[in-house]
């Protein structure tokens, strides 16, 4: 069983670490199903980056106060 936690763990860290390229070439959309893919997993840095990403509208619709309630929903726990 800790073998599977460590595994899952590191793929989800895989998902997170592969939206940073995507980010870096300004491919927004690729990098935020990324970034999201890994925060669904339960990554919160890559909650920070999904919410940093609807602040500045970069690969999604802008939204201020949808990156305000991912960040008071993750990191007010």
């Amino acid at each position: 069983m800790y073998l599977i936690v460590v595994l899952l763990l590191l793929s989800i860290g895989s998902l997170h670490y592969h939206g940073i390229p995507h980010y870096c070439k300004q491919d927004y959309t690729k990098a935020f199903q990324y970034y999201n893919l890994a925060a669904e997993s339960g990554n919160k840095a890559a909650w920070k980056n999904v919410a940093a990403m609807y602040a500045n509208g970069e690969g999604v619709p802008q939204s201020r106060e949808t990156a305000e309630h991912i960040l008071k929903v993750i990191f007010n726990q």
